[in-house]
């Protein structure tokens, strides 16, 4: 996740390069689903499409109706990818963005990496993994029972990307 995360302020002699945040993304999904974040940037696009969908069905539509009927079952798998499987979470990350820093100096870690990146743990070889899923579920501020269902997916072994794709609900 560097690159696209600010850097934290701190001496050089507080990061050790030899450690890197690891976070299981499955987690981070589930902790964004109705989370602050999410009400205030994601839930207003949801509501304004099942307005017009509602009012494309009134108006006859049928175009519009399937176009956002699309979208919205794209938008399901999506999620049910991240949160069953190992799709990459950096746009849910972005709403954390200014916790990153502070996470980062709390655990000592320069770098926050996917631990089902498969290479860009490669790249990281060696170096000491410090799990940091539980800042980072913290840090959407997750009702009780999204933070416990976050800590519950952590159990299980995530399924195929084409098994969450075929979900279906």
């Amino acid at each position: 996740m560097t690159g696209c995360q600010p850097q934290p302020e701190q001496s050089a002699e507080a990061i050790d390069p030899q450690r890197v945040g690891v976070y299981d993304s499955r987690s981070i999904a589930i902790a964004f689903v109705n989370s602050p974040a999410y009400k205030q940037h994601v839930q207003p696009i949801h509501t304004a499409n099942h307005q017009a969908y509602a009012q494309a069905v009134e108006d006859g539509d049928t175009a519009r109706v399937e176009q956002l009927k699309a979208w919205g079952q794209a938008q399901q798998t999506k999620l049910h990818m991240q949160a069953f499987s190992t799709e990459p979470v950096d746009e849910i990350l972005k709403h954390v963005q200014s916790s990153l820093p502070l996470i980062k100096q709390q655990t000592g870690v320069d770098r926050l990496i996917c631990k089902w990146d498969k290479q860009a743990m490669a790249e990281v070889g060696k170096a000491q993994q410090v799990d940091v899923t539980l800042l980072l579920i913290d840090a959407f501020k997750p009702t009780p029972t999204q933070r416990k269902a976050a800590i519950e997916i952590l159990k299980h072994q995530p399924i195929a990307l084409d098994a969450a794709r075929r979900i279906d609900d």
